[in-house]
């Protein structure tokens, strides 16, 4: 191994894990919600019943996350990839009103 790519000791590898699961995860989570409440309400579904939908589904993409993100073997892809999902959710978000 280089120096560069020094292993993390063990406990501070779960940590890193834990909280890109639970943080990462929660910014994904409220972008997750709003993408997928505002595409199903503009795709003819009841407003009350897109959110409801997002809501609810909304736990299973939670909980997914942090099994990913503690299963996982490289940690720096995952947070790209956390935080890029999130972004790009809330940035496309406002436009899917004007479709």
């Amino acid at each position: 191994m280089t120096a560069l790519a020094r292993k993390l000791p063990d406990w501070m590898d779960r940590t890193v894990r834990l909280a890109l699961g639970l943080i990462g995860g929660y910014f994904v989570t409220n972008s997750y919600i709003g993408f997928t409440g505002v595409a199903l309400s503009e795709l003819g579904l009841a407003r009350g019943e897109a959110a409801s939908f997002a809501i609810l589904t909304s736990a299973f993409v939670f909980v997914g996350l942090i099994v990913w993100s503690a299963a996982t073997r490289r940690l720096f892809r995952t947070a790209i990839v956390v935080i890029a999902s999130s972004i790009i959710m809330a940035i496309c978000t406002p436009y899917l009103t004007a479709l």
